[in-house]
C-alpha cells in the first residue's frame, strides 16, 4: 500500500511528457485508494449507527421504556453479539423482569468477553444469586465485588444477608451489616440479618 502510495506521488510530480505514461498506474492507486476509503466510511458509519441504537436502547431504559429498549438490545446482539453493552442492558431488564437465571447468563458471558470483571457487575450477579436464595453463590459473588470495590456499602449488606444465610458466626455477619451502614445503603437494599437486631 506504502507503494502504491509513493507511486502515485512520484506520478503526480513529473512535469515532463512523461505524464501520460504514469496514467494508468495512477488510475489503479486512485481505485484503490477510493476503495479503501468508501470501506472505511462503511464501517464508520455502521459503528456510529450501532452507537446510536444502544444510546436509544439506554434511553428507553431511563424513561421506563423497558420493552422498546429490551427489543433494541436483542437487535443489536443478534448483528453484533460482542456489544457487552447491549448485553447489560439486557441483563438488568432481565432482573427487573425477575428472570434471574436469564441475567447470571448474560453477565457471565460479559465477563468472559471483556476478559475482566468489574465491581458491579459481580454484585449484580450476586444479588441475582441472591434472588433465587442461593446464597453461597451470592456469597462468592460479593466477596469478589467487595475486592474490586470496598467503597460500596451495599456490598457488604448483601454479604451480611449471605453470610448469616450461611449461618455464619453472628459477629462475622453484624460487623460486615455494621459496616455497610457506615458506608451507605442504597437500592436494593438489603434485608437486616435477625442476629444483628
Amino acid at each position: 500500500m506504502v507503494f502504491l502510495v509513493m507511486f502515485c506521488v512520484i506520478s503526480a510530480s513529473t512535469t515532463d511528457g512523461s505524464r501520460e505514461l504514469w496514467a494508468i498506474p495512477r488510475l489503479i492507486t486512485k481505485k484503490i485508494f477510493t476503495d479503501v476509503m468508501n470501506c472505511f466510511l462503511y464501517w464508520y458509519s455502521q459503528i456510529h449507527s450501532e452507537r446510536r441504537l444502544l444510546e436509544a436502547a439506554w434511553h428507553n431504559y431511563e424513561f421506563g421504556e423497558r420493552k422498546k429498549a429490551l427489543a433494541i438490545a436483542e437487535e443489536l446482539l443478534l448483528k453484533y453479539p460482542k456489544w457487552y453493552q447491549a448485553r447489560l442492558l439486557r441483563a438488568k431488564i432481565y432482573q427487573e423482569r425477575h428472570l434471574y437465571l436469564l441475567a447470571i447468563d448474560d453477565l457471565n458471558k460479559v465477563i468472559r468477553q471483556v476478559g475482566r470483571a468489574e465491581a458491579d457487575w459481580l454484585f449484580q450477579k450476586g444479588w441475582a444469586y441472591a434472588q433465587l436464595y442461593a446464597p453461597r453463590a451470592a456469597l462468592d459473588n460479593f466477596e469478589q465485588a467487595i475486592r474490586l470495590n470496598p467503597k460500596v456499602g451495599n456490598y457488604y449488606g448483601w454479604q451480611a444477608w449471605a453470610k448469616h444465610r450461611l449461618h455464619y458466626p453472628p459477629a462475622q455477619v453484624c460487623a460486615d451489616w455494621q459496616t455497610a451502614q457506615q458506608k451507605g445503603l442504597s437500592e436494593p437494599k438489603p434485608p437486616r440479618p435477625q442476629v444483628c437486631q
